[in-house]
């Protein structure tokens, strides 16, 4: 087995669903301690959606939620939600990179999710996602100069929102 699975105990099964805990190899750091701490990961398997919960590995502290599920040939990313930005770095790329390592081991092509803020395309961008679908070269275009450039100003039809994916 490795790092990102562990057996499934007899009593979570007799619930109808598939839960398994692991220690990832991730770390965030932690702003108030000024440390690196590890993570976490629960996941709970209901269908065939997994609902993934982050905690702090110093304090067992919740600090982040990812569900995620197979769909069209990608993995898909219906929601996810860092906790406590404020606190933790590195927690949002933790974050996509556990999907990831889902993607992976269920051999699907790609991340996809929806972006509904633009604060949130600019991380996934940065993460690689691009943006696809209707508009997607002006997005993508607009995006990168905005990064790269960040006193320009996209055009006023370019809004930074919808599907994105990372291959």
């Amino acid at each position: 087995m490795d790092r990102y699975t562990s057996r499934h105990r007899p009593e979570d099964r007799d619930r109808g669903d598939l839960r398994q805990t692991s220690r990832s190899v991730d770390t965030i750091f932690d702003k108030r301690r000024g440390e690196q701490i590890g993570l976490n990961i629960t996941t709970v398997y209901i269908g065939g959606a997994r609902n993934i919960t982050f905690s702090s590995a110093a304090d067992q502290a919740e600090v982040g939620l990812l569900t995620i599920l197979p769909q069209d040939g990608s993995m898909r990313i219906g929601w996810i939600n860092n906790n406590h930005r404020s606190r933790y770095k590195g927690l949002g790329t933790a974050m996509v990179n556990t999907a990831d390592r889902f993607r992976a081991m269920d051999d699907l092509r790609s991340l996809t999710l929806r972006s509904q803020s633009e604060e949130a395309s600019v991380f996934f961008y940065k993460s690689g996602f691009r943006f696809t679908g209707e508009g997607m070269e002006a997005k993508n275009s607009a995006m990168r100069r905005q990064i790269s450039n960040p006193e320009y100003q996209p055009p006023d039809d370019v809004i930074f929102l919808g599907e994105m994916e990372r291959g």
